[in-house]
């Protein structure tokens, strides 16, 4: 994935110094805390006499200078400063009282609980390197805590200068320490994904730290955020001192299996991030997410399916379905190391089955143990190293056949060649690959949001804008100038095969079978009613999924 919450409130801001920092020049102290209706995080700090301003590190995504207001006008806010407009006291204040819209793949400045817990990144607060440091002192509201790096405190946590980046929650959140992790909890969660949680996070911590070593992880903030839709999202972030697990939408309301599933597999994807992004590592470059999140998503296949006591089946099911994925996720042009992708938008399910090549490359007999070996070594050489930042290559050992890595960097690296080298490079590892025509629930969504992409680019002047629904998609409203698409509606089956049941094959020749005869193919609304709609002139391109059957070592 290419590819970053919670509590009460309070969240103020650390400002930083115009003038070089002496080696032994004393930190300007700064208060940050909540108001008591936890609508604000409030932040103060008084300037040394002869500091001019205080200057602030970057942050990223989001702008200060929208995000913080002082009301007594005792301060100039811009992105990168605070100016006092007379006195050497400035106060600025940030609205916390409902989350902002998210930037994807960006840390969010603070993140609102339920519960009207607050947490705030402790990063909004870092003094630029060419200003006086600051010693961030977060105080609770009387009667609430503070909690993150692995404190909980009715006093203020203050961070020393050199503190890495974290949250700072401030509230009355509930509180549970589980296998060295404080997991700081959204009251408003419902009981069961709490319990589900709170047990998962130990079991997997301790199946990656037999591998990897002791978890150095302080901190998990886990919250929700309600909306009106029946949804079942989430999103995790992880920074240096914690990780956030955001449960997003009314569906996580009533438990199931399925529910409870991806909640474990979500948690197994971050906490695998308290050690491939320990200690400041971090990617070289886009192209090195193949390592970060795939890492995190293989990581994931393993843990799960050792909770759930299955055999290495479990796994090559895992990473078939994160291949196809893949190849449904994948460029239209280039390679995945080409930079036209974006910052951020490599896909990470191309970067498991390469996390599973190289744990075969690396220990034939045992491919997991290869994964797992690759990544502590690859820990331990970055811990104490000046550059912390790694690739993907980064995790073959030199033991690995030669022929199988070329392989991979082939399937990475050369335009358009991933779907067919990713394969060999199975194939070379020693793995037995099948075709299948069946599309799991989730490809077979992702086939059809790409035929209701192509119709409706076709109809509505190259304008795509529409909403997944459980039985088909929810044209947004209002839509752009379209022909024949109504707003508002959900198309729920195009040529007469039903977008909740049909497979991929059958869904494009109807399509085909209509639009070879009258160049339309019919649209039907879940109220009834239905369209015409224009065939696309460029239909979409549709990948031949496969499937690990078995493993034998070369």
């Amino acid at each position: 994935m290419n590819k970053r919450i919670w509590l009460l409130s309070v969240t103020a801001i650390f400002l930083l110094i115009a003038k070089p920092v002496l080696a032994d020049a004393p930190c300007v102290d700064a208060d940050i805390r909540i108001t008591p209706d936890h609508k604000a995080v409030l932040f103060k700090v008084n300037l040394p006499n002869d500091v001019r301003a205080l200057r602030l590190a970057d942050f990223d995504g989001y702008r200060r200078s929208q995000l913080w207001l002082s009301e007594d006008d005792s301060a100039t806010v811009t992105d990168a400063a605070l100016t006092p407009t007379h006195a050497r006291s400035m106060q600025a204040s940030m609205n916390v009282s409902e989350n902002l819209d998210r930037i994807d793949r960006v840390y969010p400045p603070f993140l609102r609980f339920s519960d009207g817990t607050v947490a705030v990144d402790s990063a909004l607060y870092r003094a630029n390197s060419d200003s006086p440091s600051l010693c961030a002192h977060f105080i609770p509201a009387p009667g609430e805590e503070v909690a993150g790096f692995g404190t909980v405190t009715t006093k203020a946590l203050t961070l020393p200068p050199q503190a890495s980046s974290g949250y700072v929650a401030f509230g009355t959140p509930r509180i549970d320490r589980r296998f060295g992790v404080t997991i700081v909890s959204d009251r408003g969660i419902p009981a069961w994904a709490l319990d589900q949680v709170a047990r998962a996070i130990p079991h997997i911590a301790h199946f990656y730290s037999n591998y990897l070593g002791p978890i150095t992880l302080p901190t998990v903030f886990f919250y929700s955020q309600p909306s009106d839709s029946a949804d079942t999202d989430y999103h995790g972030e992880r920074l240096p001192e914690s990780i956030t697990l955001g449960l997003i939408g009314n569906g996580w309301r009533q438990p199931d299996t399925q529910k409870a599933d991806k909640l474990i597999a979500f948690v197994a994807h971050e906490v695998f991030h308290a050690w491939n992004a320990a200690n400041g590592m971090h990617p070289a470059d886009d192209e090195s997410n193949l390592a970060v999140e795939g890492g995190a998503e293989f990581a994931k296949i393993l843990a799960t399916a050792e909770q759930q006591k299955q055999n290495q089946s479990a796994w090559w099911a895992g990473v078939s379905d994160a291949l196809n994925r893949c190849l449904l996720e994948l460029p239209t042009r280039g390679s995945l190391s080409d930079g036209h992708l974006g910052h951020g938008m490599l896909p990470y399910d191309c970067g498991v089955p390469v996390m599973l090549v190289i744990g075969a490359a690396n220990d034939p007999q045992r491919p997991g143990e290869g994964f797992f070996l690759a990544w502590k070594q690859l820990i331990q050489r970055k811990r104490d190293a000046t550059d912390r930042s790694y690739r993907w290559t980064d995790l073959v050992m030199s033991s690995a056949d030669p022929k199988i890595v070329q392989t991979l960097e082939a399937a990475v690296r050369q335009d358009q060649a991933y779907s067919t080298a990713i394969v060999r490079a199975l194939n070379l590892a020693g793995f037995k690959l099948q075709p299948v025509s069946n599309a799991s629930s989730e490809e077979r969504e992702a086939i059809n949001g790409k035929w209701m992409a192509a119709f409706m680019a076709q109809d509505c002047h190259g304008r795509i804008s529409f909403w997944k629904k459980p039985n088909g998609f929810l044209l947004d409203h209002p839509l752009p100038s379209c022909s024949n698409l109504s707003a508002g509606k959900i198309v729920v089956s195009l040529a007469g095969e039903a977008f909740a049941t049909s497979q991929p094959p059958q869904l494009a020749s109807a399509i085909y079978s209509q639009c070879a005869t009258g160049h339309e193919a019919s649209a039907a609304y879940d109220d009834g009613s239905s369209a015409s709609l224009a065939c696309p002139v460029t239909p979409p391109v549709l990948p031949q999924f496969v499937e690990i059957l078995a493993y034998k070592h070369p």
